[in-house]
This record gives structure tokens, sequence and C-alpha cells, in this order.
């Protein structure tokens, strides 16, 4: 095994510590669909970073907020407007 548990969102589904607060004061609603994320850079370097995590989550969690769409389109997922 060359590689381990490698996320594959360009970036799009990530959140700095900042990025995180950021957002929760937007819109507290996310902070359910926003966890912890800790790989082998992360944990090495004591860096705190999250991800938005969708899977399992219906849709009408997140139809209102732009951030979330945002971030799905980049990804190449088609959203409904």
């Amino acid at each position: 095994m060359l590689l381990g548990s490698v996320p594959n969102d360009d970036g799009n589904f990530f959140l700095t510590e900042t990025e995180r607060k950021e957002i929760i004061a937007k819109d507290k609603s996310l902070l359910k669909l926003i966890r912890p994320f800790l790989g082998a850079y992360e944990y090495i370097h004591n860096i705190r970073r999250y991800c938005f995590w969708l899977d399992g989550v219906s849709p009408d969690k997140y139809a209102h907020s732009k951030e979330v769409h945002e971030r799905i389109k980049n990804h190449g997922f088609p959203v409904k407007e």
C-alpha cells in the first residue's frame, strides 16, 4: 500500500479552524455537518482541520446554504438551484 486514506475532494469540503468559525458564525445549523478531520499531516503538526460531512445527510439539511452548494458545485456534483 503506497497511500493511506486519501481525500479526493480537491479541498472543497475541507475547512481550516478560521473558516469553520466564520461559517458557523453565519449559520449555526451547519455545525451539525462539520466534523474534525485528522490525517497524518494534521497529527504530526498539531493542526486542526475540519470537513463538511454530507454522507447520509438529507439535502434538506443544507438546501438553504450557499456555502455548501458552492463547495458541492466546485467538486463537480450537480446542485439543484
